[in-house]
């Protein structure tokens, strides 16, 4: 009976190893995701699972007290991993930042609890599926795959692959992030809050989109440069309905809100009729 028993155990962990199954949690170091540069930079150390295939750049902070990943050379599904030990750290040293600073085009990613901030929204595009973070997380929150602030009252970044035609803003947002929808072509139709809870747009925010139609609320006190660049230039022409006059803009709106690289029929003066 021993030996029977052993033998099961044994064999749980192995496919537990395998599978990814070992307890990777989020809250201690000891239980995170962590890589070093020492060993497989792909594989966790705790757990043996492969969490993304290309590369990760690991770079430490001016402090010397983080890393932060640059994940636009990896591929496929992305596991930010929680730790990272460089070459000469004496120990694991937080991954608290991650950035995509060139087009990256990438599965679904996941993050862990004690990332603080997420950098990925690029010009080119949020290439990937489907965004996670760890429930322990205090500065983020994901739903449905969409990154958000903790406390939902920021859209930070709508992944450009996910393959929903249409997504409504949750009334809780207030700020739509800089290039939060950017190069999202899959999107057909976007509906913002009008329940008078946004009032931001921040820059290049929807830059390269392909949504048919969009109505700006009224609660919009400011909005940054560009946020339609690059938008309408296919063979359509898309309509964006505005709840002001022409010469009756919030003066939070700045002077290059509307770039000429763009082909859009604006609706001024727009009441919902």
């Amino acid at each position: 009976m021993k030996k029977f028993w052993g033998i099961c155990l044994t064999s749980l962990f192995i496919d537990s190893v395998l599978t990814g199954a070992v307890a990777c949690g989020d809250d201690t170091m000891e239980n995170a995701h962590k890589i070093s540069a020492t060993g497989n930079e792909n594989i966790c150390e705790h757990c043996g699972q492969a969490l993304y295939e290309g590369e990760i750049e690991y770079t430490l902070s001016e402090n010397g007290k983080y890393y932060i990943a640059d994940i636009d050379s990896a591929e496929g599904d992305v596991i930010v991993p929680g730790y990272y030990k460089g070459l000469g750290d004496k120990d694991y040293l937080p991954v608290l930042e991650a950035t995509a600073n060139s087009k990256y085009s990438l599965g679904n990613v996941e993050f862990s609890a004690v990332i603080e901030k997420i950098d990925i929204a690029h010009e080119h595009g949020n290439s990937c599926s489907q965004i996670f973070v760890s429930t322990e997380n205090p500065y983020y929150k994901t739903i449905d795959g969409v990154l958000f602030s903790k406390d939902e009252t920021k859209l930070v970044c709508y992944p450009a692959k996910k393959e929903a035609t249409s997504y409504t803003v949750p009334d809780s947002v207030k700020v739509i992030g800089e290039r939060a929808f950017s190069m999202c072509t899959r999107l057909d139709e976007l509906i913002l809050p009008q329940n008078g809870s946004l009032k931001e747009i921040q820059e290049w925010a929807f830059y390269a989109c392909e949504i048919t139609s969009l109505v700006i609320p009224a609660s919009v006190e400011k909005i940054g440069n560009d946020i339609f660049t690059n938008w309408g230039l296919g063979d359509f022409t898309p309509t964006v309905y505005i709840p002001f006059e022409k010469d009756q803009l919030p003066e939070g709106w700045e002077a290059d809100w509307l770039n000429i690289i763009c082909n859009i029929e604006f609706v001024y003066g727009y009441t919902g009729n």
